[in-house]
C-alpha cells in the first residue's frame, strides 16, 4: 500500500486553537471547545494502517496510523484526546484516507473537546511508539485538502481559520536536455508561494521533471515550476540525497538546439517545394 501524496484535514472544523512549537506543544490543538463540534468525527489523515490505539494518562484515548511514502520511508499520524470508549478501529486494520477513526473528546489531561493531532518525521523500520513521538513535523506543514479538495491549509494561529481556494493543479513533464529543468526525487517536498519557507505552502510536488521559470537564492536554491510555485532544493535528515536534481543547459546546448531548429525549417522548406515541384510536373 502506498499511501495519498496529500493529507487532508483530520477533523470538519480546521479552526486551530493552539499551533505547533507554542510553548513546546508538538502537534496542532483543532477546535478547542466548539459546542458545535464536540463529539464530531475525525477522519484518516491518510490511508494506511492502525499501530495503536490505546489510553494513557496524558493523552487519554490515542490511535496511531502508520502511512507509506512512495520513496519507502513511513509516518504515523497521531490523533488525541478521543471520545471514550477511543477509535472504532482495531490494531492491524487498514484503513482508507477519510475513514472514521474515531469521534473528538475531551480525555486524558485536557480542559475541553478538541483533536489534538500530529504527523510523525518520515523513518524506516518497525513502528516505534517512543521514536514517533520524539520526532515530530509541524502538521500544518503536510495536510492541505479537506475531504472536498477545494481548501487547504495555509498556517495556523490561535483562533485562526487559515484556509484559501486550491492552488493550480501541478504535474511533472517530459524530460527534454533542451530545457532547464529539475527533477524532484520526493513524494513530500513543498510547493510554496514564494521564495522562504515562510511563504504559503500548496502542498507536495508530485515526483517528476519540471521546467524551471526562474531560480533564485534564499538560504536554499529556489526554483519556479509555475507562476509563483516553488521548490527549494534541500538535504533530507532522513535520506542520504538532496530533494532534487538540476538540469541546466549549457551555450553548447542552446545552440545545437538553435542549429537543429534552422536546418528543421530548411528541410521544412525544401520539402514543400519539391512536393510543389512534382504537383506541377503532374
Amino acid at each position: 500500500m502506498i499511501s495519498e501524496k496529500y493529507g487532508i484535514v483530520p477533523i470538519k472544523e480546521s479552526n486551530i486553537t493552539k499551533g505547533f512549537g507554542e510553548n513546546g506543544h508538538n502537534a496542532i490543538d483543532i477546535g478547542w471547545n466548539n459546542p458545535e463540534y464536540t463529539y464530531c468525527e475525525v477522519w484518516a489523515w491518510k490511508s494506511g494502517v492502525v499501530v495503536a490505539n490505546d489510553e494513557e494518562d496524558d493523552t487519554g484515548f490515542y490511535v496511531d496510523i502508520e502511512h507509506y511514502n512512495a520513496d519507502g520511508t513511513k509516518q504515523v499520524s497521531h490523533y488525541v484526546h478521543l471520545k471514550k470508549p477511543g477509535g472504532i478501529v482495531k490494531v492491524g486494520q487498514e484503513v482508507k484516507q477519510g475513514d472514521v477513526i474515531g469521534y473528538r473528546g475531551s480525555t486524558g489531561h485536557s480542559t475541553g473537546p478538541h483533536l489534538h493531532f500530529c504527523i510523525s518525521k518520515p523513518y524506516t523500520g518497525a513502528y516505534n511508539k517512543q521514536f514517533v513521538r520524539d520526532n515530530y513535523l509541524d502538521p500544518t506543514e503536510n495536510i492541505y485538502w479537506s475531504p472536498n479538495k477545494k481548501y487547504y491549509w495555509t498556517g495556523f494561529g490561535r483562533g485562526g481559520n487559515k484556509i484559501k481556494n486550491m492552488p493550480p493543479e501541478i504535474t511533472p513533464v517530459q524530460k527534454d536536455t533542451n530545457k532547464e529543468q529539475i527533477y524532484i526525487k520526493i513524494d513530500s517536498l513543498n510547493m510554496r508561494s514564494g521564495i522562504g519557507t515562510t511563504f504559503s505552502s500548496y502542498g507536495y510536488a508530485p515526483i517528476g521533471y519540471y521546467n524551471v521559470l526562474k531560480k533564485a537564492i534564499n538560504v536554499y536554491t529556489w526554483y519556479e515550476i509555475a507562476e509563483n510555485v516553488w521548490v527549494a532544493q534541500t538535504k533530507l535528515d532522513y535520506a542520504p540525497y538532496e530533494s532534487l536534481e538540476y538540469y541546466p543547459i549549457s551555450q553548447e546546448d542552446i545552440d545545437k538546439a538553435k542549429i537543429i531548429k534552422e536546418l528543421t525549417a530548411i528541410q521544412t522548406d525544401f520539402n514543400n517545394k519539391i512536393n510543389n515541384l512534382l504537383g506541377d510536373l503532374r
